[in-house]
């Protein structure tokens, strides 16, 4: 035989650790351990508006403990555990969680699949994203050096996303999609208009190999790549971008200021992460644009063009191209910025100088 433990009662009232909650915390639960030295356990605790129900098991618990278990959560009002979360958050939740966990962290595993409603993280966007009834599936894992998330969904009225990867020390891959119901949620002032998005990525040598999308409510975005040693000291990033906006209004919270406008944006080349060297080409469209800055506005009224090429390597700036045209403005400048010494070419000319008069 083997050894048994059983514990059942009130452990005080639950205002102790949860000022929201009055009453007391319930908890029954059981172990027994067998000839092999197993332990079983299962364990039921409830208090007001909270339910946990779980099974499980216990091998090597005088070595290097492995813990699985499996049960249901039903937690009535989030709000309850605000005080312990440090956050504002809300909602019901109710899922259903298989795992296993070796106390030496050399294999942990999680899956939970379930509801939750009208959630709230105390992050704005998020909540507005997760209003309603959300289900989700997630299944996490990690087994020495081996990282992996298989097949794991959330799928709401307002936000569907599906997620998958694998990560090892020689490979890796990685997929993200979903789908936004109303922009507005997200971008006030956006249409409600629903906005696609996708990302996916596989480790190529040291780097990765990247592309990712996003389309609806007057926004597109393609950008792909290679992010070279992501996590190194040399860390850059070789691609494309290409990104259209009709109404740059709907990214004023983002930018922090009053922008407008239309823009359509093309950019190729390589930058360090830390901005040292840098060899790119860009060309920026635009009509009606507005930054905030009513003097900067006057220049950039009605349509825009620009282009640009230039580099960096250390300390030296080089300035290849720069062309830039707008109704009132025309501006050209090449040239290279160095600390020991720069020379710059400028050549421009406003049109009409009667709206700077005072």
């Amino acid at each position: 035989g083997g050894s048994s433990v059983s514990i059942s009662g009130n452990l005080g009232d639950a205002s102790i650790l949860l000022p929201q909650v009055t009453g007391p915390i319930r908890l029954e639960a059981n172990a027994d351990e067998d000839r092999n030295r197993v332990w079983t356990w299962q364990t039921e605790a409830a208090m007001d508006g909270t339910l946990l129900v779980a099974t499980g098991s216990a091998v090597d618990i005088y070595g290097t403990p492995v813990i699985a278990a499996s049960g249901k959560l039903q937690a009535d009002d989030l709000s309850d555990f605000a005080a312990l979360a440090r956050r504002p958050i809300a909602g019901q939740l109710e899922p259903d969680f298989v795992g296993e966990l070796s106390t030496d962290l050399s294999r942990i595993s999680a899956a939970m699949t379930g509801t939750a409603v009208d959630l709230k993280t105390g992050v704005a966007e998020a909540d507005n994203l997760f209003g309603g009834s959300v289900a989700f599936d997630i299944d996490a894992a990690m087994a020495g050096d081996v990282i992996s998330l298989q097949g794991s969904t959330l799928d709401g009225p307002r936000l569907r996303l599906n997620a998958d990867g694998i990560l090892t020390p020689e490979a890796g891959r990685f997929a993200l999609d979903g789908r936004i119901a109303d922009a507005s949620l997200l971008l006030p002032g956006a249409p409600a208009e629903a906005l696609d998005f996708s990302a996916k990525s596989h480790r190529q040598g040291e780097g990765w190999r990247f592309q990712s999308n996003a389309s609806g409510a007057g926004l597109s975005m393609t950008a792909q790549g290679l992010a070279i040693d992501p996590l190194g000291e040399e860390a850059a990033v070789d691609g494309s971008l290409r990104a259209t906006a009709a109404d740059l209004s709907i990214l004023s919270n983002l930018a922090g200021r009053p922008i407008a406008g239309q823009l359509a944006l093309e950019a190729t080349g390589q930058v360090l992460a830390d901005l040292t060297g840098f060899d790119l080409s860009a060309s920026v469209d635009g009509k009606g644009l507005k930054t905030g800055q009513a003097a900067v506005d006057r220049l950039l009224a009605g349509d825009l063009s620009a282009r640009i090429v230039a580099d960096r390597d250390g300390e030296a700036v080089n300035l290849s191209t720069f062309d830039l045209t707008t109704a009132l403005l025309t501006a050209q400048a090449s040239g290279n910025l160095a600390a020991d010494g720069s020379e710059m070419k400028v050549d421009a000319r406003v049109a009409d100088i009667s709206p700077f008069a005072t």
